[in-house]
């Protein structure tokens, strides 16, 4: 099912990109303000039924905001970001759940699993729709860097309010999680370092690749092309 909707947003988007600017902002704009809504109204009703506060936290989940209102406000500079956003979040979703996804979703309810790929087929069309229709100066990588490190300080900054923070994929990346249960019997001063250097460099790999399928999606943009919505 999971490869079913992968397809289906690919298929999408090659026919919004065959479609006039002016109706392609349109729907795209739907699509953002859907996706911002529904995921406020699923964030703000544990605390209306007094369950306690739930703050986004993960890549995905903050993309589920981040991505549309820049989008829908007028991205500037920052379009590099919600493209990059939209379509690593995506696309990794994807992945996982062809691969493993009974494994890493059989616990959830089906409907919860179903909206999960609708959210990030979203954001996988924002993202592939971005990267064919704006050429990305590759000085944007700052852009993209400056976006992890807040993503990074804000899981940091909330983590006392995070339910079981040990279960979370960031946590256990900004933890090494991985190097302590893969090789316990490293010394934390040999492995740590390496660990987080080997981190950025797999980060920066993400961000060449993001601009190399940028500039073969979009061969034959013009750096003026209006991206999206509202930009020109």
């Amino acid at each position: 099912m999971a490869l079913i909707f992968f397809g289906s947003f690919h298929r999408a988007a090659g026919w919004l990109g065959g479609v006039s600017a002016e109706t392609r902002d349109k729907i795209l704009k739907i699509l953002g303000l859907t996706l911002l809504t529904v995921n406020a109204l699923l964030y703000a009703l544990p605390l209306l039924r007094g369950q306690g506060l739930q703050l986004p936290v993960e890549f995905s989940a903050v993309a589920y905001f981040a991505v549309p209102l820049l989008i829908l406000t007028g991205r500037g500079k920052t379009g590099a970001w919600a493209a990059y956003s939209g379509l690593m979040a995506g696309f990794f979703y994807f992945f996982a759940m062809v691969l493993r996804g009974g494994a890493l979703y059989g616990a959830y309810p089906l409907y919860s699993i179903y909206l999960s790929m609708l959210n990030h087929g979203i954001l996988y069309l924002f993202g592939l729709i971005a990267v064919r229709t704006r050429l990305y100066p590759r000085d944007d990588r700052n852009i993209l860097a400056a976006g992890i490190a807040c993503l990074a300080s804000w899981a940091l900054t909330i983590r006392p309010w995070v339910e079981e923070p040990a279960s979370l994929l960031i946590y256990k990346l900004l933890d090494a999680r991985f190097i302590r249960v893969i090789l316990p019997q490293l010394s934390p001063i040999l492995a740590l370092p390496v660990y987080y250097l080997g981190l950025v460099l797999v980060i920066g790999l993400t961000f060449r690749v993001f601009f190399s399928i940028n500039r073969n999606q979009c061969r034959s943009c013009d750096d003026m092309i209006p991206i999206l919505i509202g930009e020109t």
